[in-house]
Protein backbone atom coordinates (compact mmCIF):
# COMPACT_ATOMS: atom_id res chain seq x y z
CA UNK A 1 0.00 0.00 0.00
CA UNK A 2 1.58 3.28 -1.17
CA UNK A 3 0.60 6.60 0.40
CA UNK A 4 -0.32 9.52 -1.88
CA UNK A 5 -0.22 13.29 -1.38
CA UNK A 6 -1.79 15.74 -3.83
CA UNK A 7 -0.74 19.39 -4.15
CA UNK A 8 -3.41 21.57 -5.77
CA UNK A 9 -6.08 19.15 -4.61
CA UNK A 10 -8.92 21.70 -4.67
CA UNK A 11 -8.78 22.08 -8.48
CA UNK A 12 -10.53 19.96 -11.10
CA UNK A 13 -7.47 17.84 -11.89
CA UNK A 14 -6.58 17.45 -8.22
CA UNK A 15 -10.12 16.41 -7.31
CA UNK A 16 -10.26 13.88 -10.13
CA UNK A 17 -6.90 12.44 -9.11
CA UNK A 18 -8.13 12.20 -5.51
CA UNK A 19 -11.21 10.30 -6.72
CA UNK A 20 -9.11 7.83 -8.69
CA UNK A 21 -6.60 7.30 -5.88
CA UNK A 22 -9.31 6.84 -3.26
CA UNK A 23 -10.77 3.95 -5.27
CA UNK A 24 -7.46 2.21 -5.97
CA UNK A 25 -6.81 -0.92 -3.85
CA UNK A 26 -3.04 -0.36 -3.78
CA UNK A 27 -3.06 3.34 -2.84
CA UNK A 28 -3.94 5.25 0.30
CA UNK A 29 -4.81 8.93 -0.03
CA UNK A 30 -3.18 10.65 2.93
CA UNK A 31 -2.77 14.37 2.16
CA UNK A 32 -4.83 16.89 0.17
CA UNK A 33 -3.00 20.23 -0.01
CA UNK A 34 -4.29 23.49 -1.48
CA UNK A 35 -2.86 26.98 -1.02
CA UNK A 36 -5.91 29.13 -1.79
CA UNK A 37 -8.31 26.77 -0.02
CA UNK A 38 -6.13 25.81 2.92
CA UNK A 39 -8.35 25.04 5.91
CA UNK A 40 -11.54 24.87 3.86
CA UNK A 41 -13.72 21.77 4.17
CA UNK A 42 -12.96 19.33 1.36
CA UNK A 43 -16.63 18.37 0.99
CA UNK A 44 -17.52 21.97 0.13
CA UNK A 45 -15.43 21.84 -3.04
CA UNK A 46 -15.46 18.12 -3.81
CA UNK A 47 -18.78 16.68 -2.56
CA UNK A 48 -17.87 13.36 -4.20
CA UNK A 49 -14.98 13.02 -1.73
CA UNK A 50 -17.07 13.33 1.44
CA UNK A 51 -16.29 9.67 2.22
CA UNK A 52 -12.60 10.49 2.82
CA UNK A 53 -11.32 10.63 6.40
CA UNK A 54 -9.85 14.11 5.80
CA UNK A 55 -11.77 17.18 6.94
CA UNK A 56 -9.96 20.15 5.43
CA UNK A 57 -7.32 21.01 2.83
CA UNK A 58 -3.81 21.14 4.28
CA UNK A 59 -1.13 23.75 3.51
CA UNK A 60 1.32 23.02 0.71
CA UNK A 61 4.39 22.02 2.72
CA UNK A 62 7.30 20.40 0.87
CA UNK A 63 8.38 18.23 3.80
CA UNK A 64 4.84 17.02 4.39
CA UNK A 65 4.46 16.14 0.71
CA UNK A 66 7.83 14.36 0.53
CA UNK A 67 6.89 12.15 3.47
CA UNK A 68 4.63 10.13 1.18
CA UNK A 69 5.39 7.48 -1.44
CA UNK A 70 3.72 9.35 -4.30
CA UNK A 71 3.34 13.12 -4.75
CA UNK A 72 0.96 14.44 -7.40
CA UNK A 73 1.35 18.05 -8.55
CA UNK A 74 -2.03 19.26 -9.83
CA UNK A 75 -0.96 22.85 -10.39
CA UNK A 76 -1.04 25.36 -13.27
CA UNK A 77 2.02 25.76 -15.47
CA UNK A 78 4.66 27.89 -13.86
CA UNK A 79 3.78 26.55 -10.41
CA UNK A 80 4.40 22.81 -10.59
CA UNK A 81 7.97 23.25 -11.91
CA UNK A 82 9.36 25.09 -8.86
CA UNK A 83 7.57 22.79 -6.40
CA UNK A 84 8.73 19.71 -8.29
CA UNK A 85 12.29 21.00 -8.16
CA UNK A 86 12.09 21.10 -4.37
CA UNK A 87 11.03 17.44 -4.42
CA UNK A 88 13.59 16.34 -7.00
CA UNK A 89 15.91 14.72 -4.44
CA UNK A 90 13.16 13.06 -2.42
CA UNK A 91 12.46 9.33 -2.49
CA UNK A 92 8.85 9.94 -3.54
CA UNK A 93 7.46 9.23 -6.98
CA UNK A 94 6.56 12.67 -8.37
CA UNK A 95 3.79 12.99 -10.96
CA UNK A 96 3.31 16.41 -12.56
CA UNK A 97 -0.14 16.91 -14.08
CA UNK A 98 0.82 20.38 -15.34
CA UNK A 99 2.80 21.43 -18.39
CA UNK A 100 6.10 22.32 -16.72
CA UNK A 101 7.80 18.96 -17.29
CA UNK A 102 6.41 17.89 -20.66
CA UNK A 103 8.52 19.70 -23.24
CA UNK A 104 12.10 18.62 -23.90
CA UNK A 105 13.01 21.65 -26.04
CA UNK A 106 13.60 24.90 -24.10
CA UNK A 107 12.88 26.87 -27.29
CA UNK A 108 9.38 25.39 -27.48
CA UNK A 109 8.78 26.29 -23.87
CA UNK A 110 9.97 29.86 -24.41
CA UNK A 111 7.79 30.27 -27.52
CA UNK A 112 4.56 28.89 -26.07
CA UNK A 113 4.78 29.40 -22.30
CA UNK A 114 7.68 31.64 -21.28
CA UNK A 115 9.48 31.72 -17.98
CA UNK A 116 11.92 29.13 -16.66
CA UNK A 117 12.18 25.81 -18.47
CA UNK A 118 12.50 22.77 -16.22
CA UNK A 119 14.05 19.47 -17.26
CA UNK A 120 11.40 17.16 -18.70
CA UNK A 121 10.18 14.19 -16.71
CA UNK A 122 9.43 10.80 -18.29
CA UNK A 123 6.45 11.38 -20.58
CA UNK A 124 3.61 9.38 -19.07
CA UNK A 125 1.63 8.36 -22.14
CA UNK A 126 2.18 4.57 -22.14
CA UNK A 127 0.04 4.10 -25.28
CA UNK A 128 2.24 6.40 -27.42
CA UNK A 129 3.58 4.33 -30.30
CA UNK A 130 7.25 4.96 -31.09
CA UNK A 131 9.06 4.89 -34.42
CA UNK A 132 10.44 1.37 -33.87
CA UNK A 133 6.98 -0.04 -33.16
CA UNK A 134 7.39 -0.23 -29.40
CA UNK A 135 5.40 1.92 -27.01
CA UNK A 136 6.28 4.55 -24.46
CA UNK A 137 5.24 2.11 -21.72
CA UNK A 138 8.66 0.43 -21.91
CA UNK A 139 10.33 3.74 -20.99
CA UNK A 140 8.16 4.18 -17.90
CA UNK A 141 9.26 1.02 -16.10
CA UNK A 142 10.98 2.12 -12.91
CA UNK A 143 10.53 5.85 -13.63
CA UNK A 144 9.97 8.00 -10.55
CA UNK A 145 9.53 11.40 -12.23
CA UNK A 146 6.50 11.45 -14.52
CA UNK A 147 4.90 14.16 -16.66
CA UNK A 148 1.24 13.61 -17.45
CA UNK A 149 0.32 14.58 -21.03
CA UNK A 150 -1.92 17.52 -21.88
CA UNK A 151 -5.60 16.90 -22.56
CA UNK A 152 -5.80 18.14 -26.16
CA UNK A 153 -2.37 16.70 -26.89
CA UNK A 154 -3.61 13.30 -25.74
CA UNK A 155 -6.70 13.38 -27.96
CA UNK A 156 -4.72 14.31 -31.07
CA UNK A 157 -1.70 12.11 -30.39
CA UNK A 158 -3.64 8.91 -29.74
CA UNK A 159 -5.56 9.40 -32.99
CA UNK A 160 -2.71 10.47 -35.26
CA UNK A 161 0.55 8.96 -33.99
CA UNK A 162 -0.32 5.33 -34.90
CA UNK A 163 -1.12 6.42 -38.47
CA UNK A 164 2.16 8.32 -38.72
CA UNK A 165 4.16 5.39 -37.36
CA UNK A 166 2.47 3.02 -39.82
CA UNK A 167 3.25 5.35 -42.74
CA UNK A 168 -0.43 5.78 -43.62
CA UNK A 169 -0.60 9.57 -43.51
CA UNK A 170 1.66 12.50 -44.31
CA UNK A 171 2.75 14.29 -41.13
CA UNK A 172 3.28 17.61 -42.89
CA UNK A 173 -0.27 18.96 -42.80
CA UNK A 174 -2.29 17.65 -39.86
CA UNK A 175 -5.39 19.66 -38.99
CA UNK A 176 -7.25 19.09 -35.72
CA UNK A 177 -10.46 20.72 -34.54
CA UNK A 178 -11.50 19.84 -31.02
CA UNK A 179 -14.75 20.32 -29.12
CA UNK A 180 -13.73 20.80 -25.48
CA UNK A 181 -15.29 21.79 -22.17
CA UNK A 182 -14.19 24.84 -20.12
CA UNK A 183 -13.07 22.66 -17.19
CA UNK A 184 -9.78 22.15 -19.03
CA UNK A 185 -8.85 25.73 -18.12
CA UNK A 186 -9.03 24.93 -14.42
CA UNK A 187 -11.19 26.20 -11.59
CA UNK A 188 -9.93 29.79 -11.43
CA UNK A 189 -12.70 32.29 -12.15
CA UNK A 190 -12.42 33.88 -15.61
CA UNK A 191 -14.92 36.12 -17.34
CA UNK A 192 -14.64 34.37 -20.69
CA UNK A 193 -15.43 31.01 -19.06
CA UNK A 194 -18.60 32.11 -17.25
CA UNK A 195 -21.71 30.13 -18.19
CA UNK A 196 -23.40 33.31 -19.39
CA UNK A 197 -20.56 33.82 -21.87
CA UNK A 198 -20.61 30.24 -23.19
CA UNK A 199 -24.24 29.11 -23.12
CA UNK A 200 -25.80 28.95 -26.54
CA UNK A 201 -22.54 29.44 -28.38
CA UNK A 202 -19.27 27.82 -29.41
CA UNK A 203 -16.04 29.72 -28.84
CA UNK A 204 -12.80 28.94 -30.68
CA UNK A 205 -9.54 29.86 -28.95
CA UNK A 206 -5.82 29.35 -29.42
CA UNK A 207 -6.27 29.58 -33.21
CA UNK A 208 -3.52 30.39 -35.68
CA UNK A 209 -0.93 28.06 -34.19
CA UNK A 210 -1.02 29.64 -30.75
CA UNK A 211 -2.26 26.76 -28.62
CA UNK A 212 0.28 25.55 -26.09
CA UNK A 213 -0.30 21.87 -26.77
CA UNK A 214 0.98 22.13 -30.35
CA UNK A 215 4.69 21.66 -29.51
CA UNK A 216 3.77 18.69 -27.31
CA UNK A 217 1.91 17.07 -30.20
CA UNK A 218 4.84 17.71 -32.55
CA UNK A 219 7.19 16.21 -29.97
CA UNK A 220 5.03 13.08 -29.82
CA UNK A 221 4.83 12.74 -33.59
CA UNK A 222 8.62 13.00 -33.86
CA UNK A 223 8.85 10.11 -31.41
CA UNK A 224 6.42 8.20 -33.63
CA UNK A 225 8.79 8.64 -36.58
CA UNK A 226 7.43 11.75 -38.29
CA UNK A 227 9.75 13.97 -40.29
CA UNK A 228 9.09 17.70 -39.81
CA UNK A 229 5.47 17.36 -38.63
CA UNK A 230 3.21 20.40 -38.77
CA UNK A 231 -0.01 20.69 -36.78
CA UNK A 232 -2.85 23.17 -37.07
CA UNK A 233 -5.05 22.83 -34.00
CA UNK A 234 -8.15 24.79 -33.01
CA UNK A 235 -10.03 23.91 -29.82
CA UNK A 236 -13.64 25.08 -29.59
CA UNK A 237 -15.30 25.58 -26.19
CA UNK A 238 -18.73 23.95 -26.07
CA UNK A 239 -21.29 23.29 -23.34
CA UNK A 240 -19.98 20.20 -21.61
CA UNK A 241 -18.16 19.80 -18.32
CA UNK A 242 -15.61 17.23 -19.47
CA UNK A 243 -14.46 15.26 -22.48
CA UNK A 244 -12.89 16.07 -25.85
CA UNK A 245 -14.07 15.30 -29.36
CA UNK A 246 -11.09 15.62 -31.70
CA UNK A 247 -11.67 15.64 -35.46
CA UNK A 248 -8.32 15.15 -37.19
CA UNK A 249 -7.57 15.43 -40.90
CA UNK A 250 -4.40 14.51 -42.80
CA UNK A 251 -3.33 13.64 -46.31
CA UNK A 252 -3.07 9.94 -47.14
CA UNK A 253 0.57 8.97 -47.71
CA UNK A 254 1.55 8.65 -51.34
CA UNK A 255 2.82 5.13 -50.75
CA UNK A 256 -0.62 3.94 -49.70
CA UNK A 257 -2.45 2.33 -52.61
CA UNK A 258 -6.13 2.85 -53.32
Amino acid sequence: MKTVAIAGASGYAGGEMARLVSGHPGLELRLLAADKNEGRAIREIHPHLRHLPHDTFAPTDVDALAAHDVVVLALPHGHSGPLGQKLIDSDAIVIDLGADRRLTDPADWAAYYGGEHYEAFSYAMPELVLADGTRQRSHLVGATRLAAPGCNATAVTLAVAPLVQAGLIEPGDIVSTLAVGPSGAGRTLREDLLASELLGSAHAYGAGGQHRHIPEIRQNLLLAGAQAPTVTMTPVLVQMSRGILAVNAARIAGSVSD
